[in-house]
């Protein structure tokens, strides 16, 4: 969704632990003048391990209004939901790696 509107640029703006096993970092896009902010929350286990990847209900209708516009076409659906996912780097110290890693000191 950053790439189709100039400007966009979205941050974390929470990062937040909803038990001693669950960890969300939600990202949000407020940046677009046209759109409400829109968001998604990435929920990872206590060792970091990327778990699942919600869109939020108004950035749903944020995707819904860019394909209606020609910008984007399909949907938000668990295909894209799990691309985002698999779509995540971690840093072992040295570089980033698409599988799972911790920086050993």
């Amino acid at each position: 969704m950053d790439n189709v509107l100039p400007g966009s640029i979205s941050n974390i703006r929470t990062i937040y632990c909803t038990n001693d096993q669950i960890l969300t970092v939600q990202t949000v896009n407020g940046s677009y003048k046209e759109f409400p902010p829109f968001a998604f929350d990435y929920i990872f286990s206590s060792d970091m391990k990327i778990a699942t990847v919600k869109s939020m209900n108004n950035t749903d209708a944020v995707y819904a209004s860019l394909v209606q516009k020609g910008k984007l076409t399909g949907k938000i659906d668990q295909a894209y939901l799990d691309n985002l996912k698999y779509g995540i780097r971690y840093w072992d110290g040295k570089e980033w790696r698409k599988e799972w890693s911790m920086v050993r000191h």
